[in-house]
């Protein structure tokens, strides 16, 4: 428009303003190994009143384990453990209270250099309300900012990014953190694209406002013999291929086809989708068994993911999905594992307490569709399979237990291998699980036997 009084002001044409804002950081990283070791975090239930002490116990297990006692007397002194390298950590949606995050990443810079620490964020420990106003967004990612030079770099794009969002809007987020190389705090701050159908209400305060806005974090190791790794953070049903109310695909699609919002340098390949979720899981009963199975919209991203045309950037990329066992209302959860586009070796046995789903087909029905496996098929189906989740068994284990960890070694991102190997291990290895039982102040975490002999 032209009142007479200046130059005209022209508007950008909707067709070719940018569908997303992107960040993609680059963190300098002190890898040890080839190898990816991952820790899948499951809450036995979601009690928001809880998730703070469990947050810090897991951590401080991770980074800075208790010295254990020689001898049963203590007539010894107690021993410290050094505590074992890890990549990747990931908690589930909707977790860790704002001021729980703001208090670890105050101290964090004291443990050194470690793995990355993915966990969903909650503006409090109220049960009621898990979506952030603008203002509580804007005010923990401005303190979070705080930290460091390093830290307000890495989240300034998300700081103009929700600046210019309505004061009205509500936010799920979430926090991928670790300590680099160099022993500086490094924060990712991901907003929610794709809202589930449980943050859609009549209640301004309970509805989410999808966000536009995509992360990428590249892993540069130090030593220069180690492969680079890039991890997609996401929420939950940002991981399913939903339709959006500011249009455009999703964000694994959208980090194909709109990788411009990177700029000139988007990463050529995704090897790690880290998922934090709070989502219900299907039970089915059959011949008076139970068991859960991931929603059939998370496998089908999956199979997407691997081999679909359009997710070009995705098609090694492993997913790393941490959920509640039980959710409110004593909805079944669980499920908390790894899915690699790989097949497993024949011979592979997992722990007691972790399920395998295989994707393919019976190698008697050359000719049939391919599909998930179920406890009907056996425990080790002779199948021709393309791809498989590793996860823990939701009725398995002490029931007493606070929380689970699931850890393995992703060896090889698939990425990172060829097909002509010799020693391919079907992409993990060393799978461990532990629980953390209460036992006062702190939670006491112990291995879960595996007990079943060969």
């Amino acid at each position: 428009m032209n009142d007479g009084k200046g130059d005209a002001t022209v508007s950008e044409p909707l067709s070719t303003r940018a569908m997303f804002a992107g960040n993609h950081l680059r963190w300098m990283v002190d890898r040890p190994n080839r190898f990816f070791r991952t820790h899948v975090v499951e809450p036995e239930r979601y009690d928001p009143s809880n998730h703070g002490r469990i947050f810090n116990d897991v951590l401080t297990q991770l980074i800075s384990p208790a010295p254990v006692l020689i001898d049963g007397l203590g007539t010894a002194p107690p021993q410290s453990i050094e505590p074992e390298p890890f990549d990747l950590v990931t908690f589930p949606e909707a977790f860790v209270p704002a001021e729980v995050l703001l208090d670890v990443l105050g101290n964090l810079n004291r443990a050194g250099p470690i793995g990355c620490i993915h966990v969903g964020l909650r503006p409090s420990d109220d049960p009621q309300q898990h979506l952030f106003t603008h203002q509580q967004a804007l005010d923990l990612i401005t303190k979070i900012g705080q930290i460091s030079d390093e830290v307000a770099a890495d989240i300034a794009p998300l700081v103009k990014w929700i600046s210019s969002q309505r004061g009205n809007f509500h936010f799920n987020l979430g926090c991928l953190f670790t300590v680099d190389a160099d022993g500086n705090v490094r924060v990712c701050v991901h907003p929610k694209v794709v809202r589930s159908k449980f943050e859609c209400s009549p209640l301004p305060e309970r509805h989410l406002e999808e966000a536009d806005f995509l992360t990428l974090v590249s892993l540069l190791p130090v030593d220069k013999n180690i492969l680079t790794v890039t991890l997609q953070p996401l929420i939950c049903s940002d991981v399913l291929s939903l339709s959006r109310d500011r249009g455009g695909p999703a964000p694994i699609a959208a980090v194909n086809s709109e990788a411009a919002c990177f700029g000139d340098s988007p990463p050529d390949h995704i090897d790690v989708v880290s998922a934090v979720t709070c989502t219900p899981q299907a039970e089915v009963v059959r011949e008076g068994h139970a068991y859960r199975a991931w929603h059939q919209e998370f496998q089908r991203s999956f199979v997407n993911a691997a081999s679909d045309g359009g997710y070009f950037r995705h098609h090694f990329a492993v997913f790393v999905l941490s959920n509640f066992r039980m959710l409110p209302k004593t909805s079944p959860g669980g499920l908390s594992g790894v899915f690699v586009p790989t097949a497993p070796p024949t011979s592979t046995r997992f722990h007691d307490a972790v399920i395998v789903s295989l994707y393919g087909r019976p190698n008697q029905d050359c000719r049939g569709n391919n599909r998930w496996s179920t406890p009907e098929d056996g425990s080790s189906p002779d199948w021709s399979s393309r791809g498989f989740v590793a996860a823990l068994d939701p009725y398995a284990g002490p029931r007493e237990a606070v929380v689970r960890i699931f850890a393995c070694n992703i060896q090889p991102l698939p990425r990172h291998d060829t097909p002509w190997s010799r020693t391919r291990t079907g992409g993990l290895a060393r799978c461990e699980v532990s629980v953390g039982m209460d036992s006062g102040d702190r939670l006491a975490f112990v291995p879960w036997s595996n007990d079943r002999a060969d």
